[in-house]
C-alpha cells in the first residue's frame, strides 16, 4: 500500500496548485537544457523534492517513499532515464545521497536549529530567520548524508557551503527563474528576452565573484580523509536509525533488548575484527607503495615509505597548460591515499608531461625539496607555470650524479644526471635523469625520457642497472629502450606511462616486443589506469585500477 499517494487527496487546494506550477516548470527547464541525461537525472531529483515537501505536513515518514521509488526507476527504468551503472556515478550518488539527506535529515536539524535559536537567543521567528535557518539545515542534511563520498572523490570538508547556500543560491535561483521565463519571452517578444538575458549573464557573473570570495576565506574547505567502505557503512547505518521516527526507534530498541544475547555476539564479534585488524596493521612487515598515476601522456609516480613519507618522481603535464594535471588528478590522488605533504619531488626533466603538475603541487601541499635535472631554474619555471622568483621554488636543486637520499629503510640514487655547461641552455629528453629506488631486495628504475644514446653511457659506465621494476623510458618511443639497456636491467615487471590513443603511438611494437621477449611482465596507464606495487622489501604485490 502506498500511503503517499493518498495523503495528496487531503492536502489543501492552494500546496496542489503550487506542486504543479513547480513540477511544471522544471519540466520546462529541462526541455529548454535539451532533455540530456544528466538534466533529467537532476529534474527528477529536484522534482522529487518539491513533490515531497507538501507531504510532511501530513506525514514526515511517508515523504519517504517516492525517494525510493525514484531510485528503482533510475537504476532500472529505460534508457536514457535509468541504467545500473548509475550507481557507480558520481553525479547520482551526489544527488541521491543530497536529496536522502534533505528528506530524512532536514527535517530534523530545522526543528533542532529553530528550538536552539528560540530557546538560547529569545529570537522571534520571521521570514529571514525562517529562510536562513532552512539554508542551514538543507545545506547541513545534505552534506552530512554526501560527506562520505565527497570524502572518497574530493577529501574536503566544504564549510564555505554553510555561507555560500544563504548568499549566493538565492542568486541562482532568480538566475534560473529568469532564464525560464526569458526562454519562454524569446518566443514572443525577443529583444525582451535579450534584455532579460543580458541581466541574467550580470547576475551569474556576480554570483561567481562571491562564491570565488567566500571559497578562499581561510577555513572553507578543510581536508577530510578518506572513508573507507566499511566505515561508511557504520556512518550510514548509525543516521538511519537517528533518522527514524520515535515508534521505529522505540522499536528498535525493544528488539536489541529482547535479543540482548544475540546483539552482544555480533558487538563481540565486531570487536574482534576491529582488534584484529589493529593489530595486524601493527605486526605486519613494513611496506613501501609505489603509485604509477594515470596522467594520460606523461610521467607521474608516487612513493609510499613503510613509516608514511612520500616523495613522487615526475607530476605529469600537458603542453601549453590546458589543463591543470597537478591540481585535477596529482593533489586529489595524493589526498585520497592521506598524503598532505611530501619530502621530495624528484623531475628527470623540464618537459611539461613531467613536470608542469609540479606547478599546482608545491602551491598547495608542502614539499621540503624539489631535485632536478641540470636544466635551468627558469625552464622549470615556465613548465610549473610560475615565476621564477615564487618562494614555493626557494627550496629546487639540481640533482648530483651519485648523490643518495634515504627516508625510512628506502634509498633513492641519482643514477645519472647529465651535466650542462654553464650559460648554455638545453632542454629536453637528452638531459633526463635517472633515479633509482631501493628497499630490502626490491628496487624501481625510474627513466624519464632517456635516450638509447645515454643507455649506452650509462653501460659504458658500468652503472648498477638492474631493477626488479623498470618504468620503460619516453612512454615506450623507439627512441629509448635499446635491447642491451633491457637486458642489463632485467625487469621483471614493466610499466609504461602511456596516454590512450596518443597522437605519438606510444608504446611502439618493436619496443612492447623487446619488453615481452625480456620476460618482463607488462602494465600500461593507458590500459590498467593506476598501477600499484606493494613491497615488504622481498615479495612484490601488483593492483590495478582497471584489471
Amino acid at each position: 500500500e502506498l500511503a503517499w499517494i493518498k495523503g495528496i487527496i487531503n492536502l489543501k487546494w492552494i500546496i496542489a496548485i503550487k506542486c504543479i506550477i513547480g513540477l511544471t516548470f522544471i519540466a520546462i527547464y529541462m526541455i529548454l537544457s535539451g532533455l540530456i541525461s544528466p538534466v533529467i537525472r537532476s529534474g527528477c531529483m529536484g522534482a522529487l523534492i518539491f513533490f515531497v515537501k507538501p507531504f510532511w505536513e501530513i506525514d514526515e515518514g511517508d515523504s519517504r517513499r517516492p525517494l525510493t521509488l525514484m531510485a528503482i526507476f533510475m537504476l532500472l527504468g529505460p534508457s536514457p532515464l535509468g541504467s545500473p551503472l548509475l550507481l557507480f556515478h558520481i553525479s547520482f550518488q551526489l544527488s541521491f545521497l543530497a536529496t536522502a539527506g534533505i528528506i530524512y535529515l532536514e527535517p530534523l536539524i530545522n526543528r533542532k536549529l529553530n528550538k536552539y535559536l528560540i530557546s538560547k537567543f529569545k529570537l522571534k521567528m520571521n521570514n529571514i530567520l525562517n529562510f536562513i535557518i532552512t539554508s542551514l539545515s538543507v545545506t547541513i542534511s545534505a552534506l552530512i548524508f554526501s560527506q562520505p563520498i565527497i570524502a572518497w572523490y574530493f577529501n574536503q570538508l566544504s564549510v564555505s557551503a554553510l555561507l555560500s547556500n544563504i548568499i549566493v543560491i538565492p542568486i541562482l535561483e532568480m538566475i534560473i527563474i529568469f532564464g525560464l521565463l526569458a526562454g519562454i519571452v524569446s518566443l514572443i517578444i525577443p529583444p525582451i528576452a535579450k534584455f532579460i538575458f543580458l541581466i541574467d549573464s550580470l547576475a551569474l557573473g556576480v554570483a561567481y565573484e562571491l562564491n570565488k570570495i567566500i571559497a578562499s576565506l581561510p577555513g572553507s574547505n578543510i581536508y577530510f580523509p578518506t572513508i573507507n567502505f566499511a566505515w561508511s557503512i557504520l556512518y550510514y547505518i548509525v543516521f538511519i536509525i537517528i533518522v527514524q521516527k520515535q515508534k521505529t526507534q522505540k522499536f528498535i530498541m525493544n528488539y536489541c533488548n529482547r535479543h540482548i544475547n544475540l546483539i552482544k555476539i555480533i558487538g563481540t564479534a565486531l570487536a574482534a575484527v576491529i582488534a584484529f585488524n589493529v593489530a595486524y596493521s601493527f605486526t605486519k612487515p613494513p611496506e613501501m607503495q609505489v603509485h604509477f598515476i594515470d596522467v594520460h601522456q606523461g610521467d607521474c609516480a608516487l612513493v609510499i615509505t613503510p613509516h608514511g613519507h612520500a616523495m613522487m618522481f615526475d607530476t605529469g603535464g600537458v603542453r601549453e597548460h590546458t589543463f591543470d594535471i597537478g591540481s585535477r588528478v596529482d593533489i586529489p590522488y595524493l589526498h585520497h591515499y592521506g598524503i598532505t605533504e611530501l619530502d621530495y619531488i624528484f623531475l628527470t626533466h623540464a618537459h611539461e608531461d613531467h613536470a608542469a603538475g609540479a606547478g599546482s603541487i608545491i602551491k598547495k601541499i608542502p614539499v621540503k625539496q624539489i631535485i632536478t635535472a641540470g636544466e635551468s631554474k627558469s625552464d622549470y619555471a615556465a613548465s610549473m607555470a610560475i615565476s621564477e622568483t615564487s618562494p614555493e621554488l626557494k627550496n629546487m636543486r639540481r640533482a648530483d650524479e651519485g648523490e643518495i637520499f634515504g627516508v625510512d629503510g628506502v634509498t633513492v640514487e641519482v643514477l645519472y644526471a647529465p651535466q650542462i655547461a654553464e650559460g648554455v641552455s638545453i632542454t629536453g629528453n637528452e638531459v633526463s635523469n635517472v633515479y633509482k629506488v631501493t628497499f630490502k631486495d626490491v628496487s624501481f628504475l625510474f627513466t624519464g625520457d632517456l635516450v638509447k644514446e645515454n643507455e649506452q653511457v650509462i653501460l659504458h659506465e658500468n652503472k648498477n642497472v638492474r631493477s626488479t621494476v623498470l618504468k620503460v623510458g619516453h612512454h615506450g618511443s623507439k627512441t629509448s629502450s635499446s635491447k642491451e639497456f633491457i637486458e642489463a636491467v632485467k625487469p621483471e615487471y614493466a610499466v609504461f606511462c602511456v596516454g590512450a590513443n596518443n597522437n605519438f603511438g606510444h608504446p611502439r611494437p618493436e619496443v612492447l616486443e623487446l619488453i615481452k621477449d625480456s620476460g618482463a611482465k607488462i602494465y600500461r596507464t593507458d590500459k590498467n589506469g593506476a598501477i600499484i606495487f606493494y613491497t615488504n622489501g622481498h615479495k612484490i604485490d601488483v593492483d590495478c585500477f582497471i584489471n
